[in-house]
């Protein structure tokens, strides 16, 4: 173990937490300004969050349908969930490589 596992730990969960508020803030803005488009992705939130709502917005995240919705808000925010969904794995798995993470007791 090395120093830096702590810190390096709570960074991604840091991560994570920025990652689920990015997302939240999404669902509330396309609930604001795109409602139709929200109730199409079957109104997610953080209380509606089904099997069948995050195969829809995940769908969503990664196709080009925001683009038809000619928002620059929509542009920045999916930009800013995609970034950050691909991050998280990617601190995870560079953690467990590297031996970052604190060891068992």
């Amino acid at each position: 173990m090395t120093h830096f596992a702590l810190p390096y730990f709570w960074a991604c969960f840091v991560e994570v937490i920025f990652y689920n508020a990015a997302a939240l803030n999404l669902f509330y803005y396309l609930k604001r300004s795109h409602h139709l488009m929200w109730v199409e992705l079957g109104s997610p939130s953080f209380l509606n969050n089904s099997i069948a709502n995050n195969f829809k917005t995940f769908g969503f995240l990664w196709s080009a349908r925001y683009l038809k919705l000619n928002d620059p808000g929509v542009n920045r925010r999916m930009w800013l969930v995609r970034g950050l969904f691909v991050l998280a794995p990617l601190m995870w798995s560079i953690g467990f490589i590297c031996n970052l993470f604190p060891d068992q007791p």
